[in-house]
């Protein structure tokens, strides 16, 4: 396993997947690494501001408006926009590829759309950017570092992870009584990572002799299930007709958050995560005990692990920066304490997935 560099101008969450054969497991075994990536950074600026939490809280700048983005602290490479600044995509590229890091995985798990009319139609809300703006969101940074990586040697490849729809029915309207449109999130990156016809198929990152796509699984919430989910079979925001489609192409995983979670019972134990709990009173031990936490298996067989720096511990409450919920670092102990009770564990996972 290579040691990771500090890669202090990523911002938002990191996490990474890798094959068996590391931490203690058999040695003869590929490792394949992949990191979440957020191409959000375009819609920080506002008005030509960067709303800073660090110097918020050291009394040097003042909170920005309601809904407004926030960033954490400033990168090392300063405040940035990925579609403009070409440079900060190839020090990512060449930082992630010398880490050791195989392919990234984009979210756009909160665009059903490509084009931001069809959003608006749909969600009828003008105040949050990823379902207002898909262009400057998701579009724009995706196909700039398309560009830029495909000509950099051994840069990451780049696999979707974003929401698989069903086409709606006729029948199906708006909020505003217009007939809805059809969800294109899946068709843009299907343009670009097809491997017989994409732009840019050589990127699609091979997982089963195909690319891999990760399909999100969060709820689909009024009134977007008017157009979403017109014929009230499918809750969920990926539907499995659709995902048969895809899988002639891909290779199809399912992922969401918090699975082990009392409160998310009832999912796939096949389904990936990007975030998993410890059990309970990790915190409270200070990292002394193993995680145990959910693991994902396929076909009977353990393959994919979530392995997380720090985290939030509900889902859809309680988050990372609620200190009396949230899990923090613990000196390093909650990253060494999952991976470490993998090996213990001896579980030959394909995967696993660490998230800073």
């Amino acid at each position: 396993m290579k040691s990771f560099p500090k890669i202090s101008s990523l911002l938002l969450a990191i996490s990474v997947w890798m094959r068996a054969g590391t931490v203690g497991l058999s040695a003869d075994r590929s490792v394949e690494f992949g990191i979440l990536y957020e191409p959000w950074q375009c819609m920080f600026t506002d008005q030509g501001r960067n709303h800073d939490i660090e110097e918020i809280l050291a009394g040097r700048q003042e909170w920005g408006a309601l809904f407004k983005y926030h960033w954490s602290g400033r990168p090392q490479l300063g405040y940035y926009c990925l579609s403009r600044d070409k440079q900060v995509l190839v020090k990512h590229a060449e930082q992630l590829r010398d880490a050791g890091v195989d392919f990234i995985a984009i979210d756009s798990t909160n665009s059903y759309y490509a084009d931001p009319e069809a959003q608006h139609q749909v969600f009828d809300n003008r105040w949050w950017d990823p379902l207002t703006d898909p262009v400057k969101m998701v579009q724009q940074p995706v196909d700039a570092l398309l560009e830029i990586w495909s000509g950099i040697p051994g840069a990451p490849k780049v696999v979707p992870f974003t929401p698989v729809k069903n086409d709606p029915s006729p029948q199906a309207k708006t909020i505003t009584g217009t007939p809805c449109p059809k969800p294109d999130m899946q068709r843009f990156w299907n343009e670009r990572l097809n491997p017989r016809t994409g732009r840019y198929k050589n990127m699609g990152f091979l997982y089963f002799g195909k690319p891999l796509w990760l399909a999100s699984r969060a709820r689909v919430k009024a009134p977007a299930h008017k157009c979403l989910d017109a014929d009230g079979k499918h809750p969920f925001a990926s539907d499995p007709e659709a995902l048969a489609d895809l899988s002639h192409f891909y290779t199809i995983r399912k992922m969401w958050g918090l699975l082990g979670s009392p409160e998310r019972a009832g999912y796939s134990s096949e389904e990936w995560s990007f975030i998993e709990n410890c059990q309970d009173r990790f915190k409270e031990l200070n990292g002394s005990a193993p995680c145990n936490q959910r693991i994902a298996f396929y076909n009977g067989k353990p393959e994919e692990l979530s392995v997380s720096a720090a985290y939030q511990r509900f889902p859809g409450s309680g988050y990372i920066s609620d200190k009396a919920t949230a899990v923090p670092k613990l000196n390093g102990a909650t990253l060494h304490r999952i991976p470490s009770a993998w090996a213990a564990f001896r579980i030959l996972s394909r995967n696993a997935m660490l998230r800073s």
